[in-house]
């Protein structure tokens, strides 16, 4: 009996290795995908950031006389400006009036509305990011071109940012809700030998 319990105990031993070897690889796994969900923005993330608010300005008479009410309006070249301003300062997630971007997102207008992930959007537009909010500010405020926030602020568009600090929660992103479409894509031959 003594050679008999040995040898179940040695296949006992062999089993419980293997399943621990194979729940080591399920939990790595399991984190992997965790890690890629979360680089593709498909959680919901929260940490410190910037947000920035876009709107409209006013029309007033100045505006009915001068005929041309497309300098009064945000654009959606004015979106897509913060938003690639906000990417060169850092930015691990954003989101426009609560649409996540992804490496798919579009910003575009369709006639006078501005489509984010095929969703129509109205002013004002709220676009947070997460990132370090020092890094984030310094790239919001220190773009030039004609689109940017400097610009709008300097045509007293009625823009405004604040950026977190122990005083000020911390910013939420949902996780995109939008399919992704592969449509184009196929997996690239495997040339090594």
């Amino acid at each position: 009996y003594e050679d008999q319990l040995a040898q179940l105990r040695q296949k006992y031993d062999e089993m419980s290795a293997k399943i621990s070897a194979g729940q080591y690889e399920i939990e790595t796994m399991q984190k992997d995908l965790a890690t890629l969900q979360n680089e593709f923005g498909l959680t919901e993330v929260e940490g410190a950031g910037i947000t920035v608010i876009l709107d409209d300005n006013q029309l007033g008479a100045q505006a009915a006389n001068s005929g041309d009410l497309n300098l009064y309006i945000i654009h959606y070249e004015n979106i897509l400006s913060v938003v690639n301003d906000l990417k060169q300062g850092g930015a691990k997630a954003i989101a426009i009036n609560g649409l996540r971007l992804v490496t798919t997102s579009e910003i575009r207008c369709v006639g006078n509305t501005i489509l984010v992930n095929t969703t129509r959007l109205a002013p004002p537009y709220e676009i947070q990011a997460i990132g370090n909010a020092a890094n984030l500010e310094n790239a919001l405020l220190s773009a030039g071109n004609a689109q940017s926030y400097s610009t709008l602020k300097m045509l007293n568009f009625p823009v405004s940012y604040t950026t977190t600090s122990p005083n000020n929660p911390s910013i939420t992103i949902p996780a995109y809700a939008g399919s992704v479409t592969t449509k184009y894509l196929t997996p690239a031959a495997d040339t090594k030998e």
